[in-house]
């Protein structure tokens, strides 16, 4: 489980070209109480814009953060389609009344998870596989569940990397380390 987020030079798992955009930290969330402050050195993945579903919530643009200036409140960001980046992502299928109702219990390549601010995961924990949150409101699409560097098979040419999909755990909320790559700027519309 995550107590805070991503940080360190793992938290970027391709090297691939950078869509860097800069944003005010009043315009990223879930970012702050209940959730994990973001600090510079984190990576978290977050949306952009309003959060009432009149302002476009489902369509926001989704990215990881690169750095954060605390003293400014800019916040850079990575919105390269195809980026993968390592997160927690809590299991959380349906909500009812508020609080986590359904969850699945077989994490599997190629899953679809989502920006959730709802306010029963761990500070840090900004993804999970719901498309809505524990309002009723639709979460952005983030990105796919994937597999790391190390987790593509090679055993067969003298490696011990083994495909460790699916992920089996519990049928009660939990937030499992993954990768996971992001759909990038304007491909995240779950309408």
């Amino acid at each position: 489980m995550a107590v805070l987020y991503q940080s360190g030079p793992t938290a970027i798992q391709s090297s691939d070209s950078l869509l860097k955009r800069q944003v005010l930290l009043a315009d990223v969330w879930p970012q702050a109480a209940p959730h994990a402050v973001l600090l510079n050195g984190d990576h978290p993945v977050l949306a952009v814009g309003p959060t009432a579903i009149a302002n476009g919530r489902p369509n926001q643009p989704v990215g990881v953060v690169i750095q954060h200036e605390t003293v400014s409140g800019i916040v850079v960001m990575d919105f390269s389609p195809g980026l993968i980046v390592l997160a927690d992502v809590a299991n959380v299928l349906t909500y009812a009344a508020g609080i986590p109702d359904t969850f699945d219990t077989s994490l599997n390549f190629g899953r679809a998870v989502f920006v959730d601010d709802s306010d029963d995961m761990t500070a840090g924990t900004t993804l999970t596989l719901s498309p809505l949150n524990d309002a009723g409101l639709l979460n952005p699409l983030a990105g796919y569940i994937w597999r790391s560097q190390t987790e593509l098979p090679d055993v067969g040419i003298g490696g011990d990397n083994v495909d460790p999909f699916p992920i089996t755990v519990a049928n009660s909320l939990v937030e499992t380390n993954v990768a996971v790559m992001l759909v990038g700027f304007g491909n995240n519309s779950t309408t």
